[in-house]
């Protein structure tokens, strides 16, 4: 089976990117839904207020599923995305034959609280177990995360530390037990509209940062490949 999964992440209440919704099986979001300085906290009705209006509606009316995980802004639903999306949080799900999708996502008290890497580490076993129990030897699985796996060499940082808040080694980690088809992440801005193939074991996997303009994912369960598109608007 060939599925087509319209991806984005980092939206920071803006409307997720117009893309062609024909023949998609899902939309993913990889975190950061919202904007953390401009978080309404009092509960209120988000359709009510013209600035959150906008995106509240695309995630209730959405003809297609959603699935979300948390990003570090993430730490007030006001816009409703968590109530009318799938949230993947910490969760496996198969989301159609032989695709089964995982997510990774946290968030603190404030949006400016990065997870160090004891925070995503529990996360990351939970979901693996979790993955065990779940998978299916004709499976291909997605890897849904705001929080990137640290892959040295992959990109080129200022400052790589441990607990730097950036990538993760435990992130890594899962990805190489899983050896998923595909990871969509977000999280570092300047790595939007990017996608490039690890290679784990005998298996490639793409690892894709769609960003706020988003892209499309297709992936092909027979053969366990992935391949992204960009839409055609400008980058």
């Amino acid at each position: 089976m060939i599925y087509r999964l319209l991806c984005c992440s980092d939206t920071h209440t803006e409307v997720p990117p117009n893309l062609d919704e024909a023949s998609a099986t899902a939309w993913l979001h990889a975190g950061d839904v919202v904007e953390g300085p401009e978080i309404v906290g009092d509960d209120s009705d988000p359709l009510q207020d013209f600035l959150r209006a906008p995106v509240a509606r695309w995630f209730k009316e959405r003809p297609l599923p959603v699935f979300v995980v948390k990003g570090n802004h993430d730490t007030v639903d006001d816009v409703h995305a968590f109530r009318h999306a799938n949230d993947v949080t910490g969760r496996v799900v198969r989301i159609a034959e032989s695709l089964v999708l995982a997510g990774i996502g946290w968030c603190g008290e404030t949006y400016y609280e990065l997870p160090l890497e004891s925070d995503l580490r529990g996360p990351c076993d939970s979901v693996l177990r979790a993955a065990n129990r779940i998978l299916m030897p004709s499976d291909s699985l997605i890897l849904l995360t705001h929080y990137p796996p640290r892959f040295p060499g992959m990109r080129e940082l200022t400052r790589d530390v441990p607990n730097g808040g950036v990538w993760y080694d435990c992130v890594r980690g899962l990805v190489a037990e899983l050896r998923p088809t595909a990871v969509v992440q977000g999280h570092v801005h300047s790595w939007a509209g990017t996608s490039q193939v690890v290679r784990i074991e005998d298996r490639d996997t793409t690892v894709f940062h769609p960003g706020k303009l988003g892209g499309i994912l297709q992936v092909d369960t027979v053969c366990r490949t992935a391949e992204v598109s960009w839409p055609s608007c400008e980058r």
